[in-house]
């Protein structure tokens, strides 16, 4: 596949960089609710057009809201489950395994292989307990990669807002199926900001 860059991403791919840019004016605030030097770097790295665009006060508030929500509920999990598993859907350019002190977790970031290549530029990928599955989450295949003897937190930021009914149906389905008694986190919004929104598909 052909080497692609965060200057040639577009559609869907390109959107992570919303959530990173958002983190990354929130990790730099001198009270900020939220550190991701992750974030920091890549946002001084990527080049324009990407660093001028904007990010609204609104969307800001939204992104680092739904990020402290997930983190809280991910270290409820890590502190119950100190030997689980955490499967991140659509991770984009998330830095949480990173973020988090050292644990023995095993995690699991799932996206397109592009996003695994823009990754690698930011992040190590040959770690004992962390694992890149590059893939579609709708191409099930992945599951087979994921083990089940220990219990599951799956998390899906700023994922499902691109699926439509009929792609929810189908993940909730394979996850009732193949994960039953695993949790899932995820965010979401109103029917009117989905369909307002220039990238949601149909």
């Amino acid at each position: 596949m052909e080497n692609r860059t965060i200057e040639t991403l577009t559609g869907v791919p390109e959107t992570m960089l919303i959530t990173v840019r958002a983190r990354a004016l929130e990790s730099k605030k001198r009270r900020s609710q939220l550190k991701d030097t992750y974030a920091e770097l890549i946002m001084k790295t990527v080049d324009s057009p990407h660093r001028k665009k904007k990010v609204s006060p609104g969307s800001r508030v939204g992104v680092i809201a739904r990020t402290l929500i997930i983190d809280e509920q991910i270290a409820l999990f890590i502190s119950a489950n100190p030997r689980g598993t955490v499967v991140n859907l659509g991770c984009g350019l998330d830095a949480r395994f990173f973020r988090y002190p050292p644990f023995k977790v095993r995690w699991f970031d799932i996206d397109f292989p592009e996003t695994g290549q823009i990754r690698r530029n930011f992040y190590p990928d040959l770690l004992e307990n962390y694992t890149f599955i590059g893939s579609s989450i709708l191409d099930f295949g992945w599951t087979n990669l994921i083990p089940r003897d220990q219990p599951i937190l799956f998390i899906a930021e700023g994922v499902f807002m691109y699926f439509n009914e009929l792609e929810m149906q189908a993940v909730t389905e394979m996850m009732s199926q193949q994960f039953a008694g695993s949790t899932l986190v995820f965010d979401g919004i109103s029917r009117y900001l989905a369909k307002n929104s220039k990238i949601h598909p149909d």
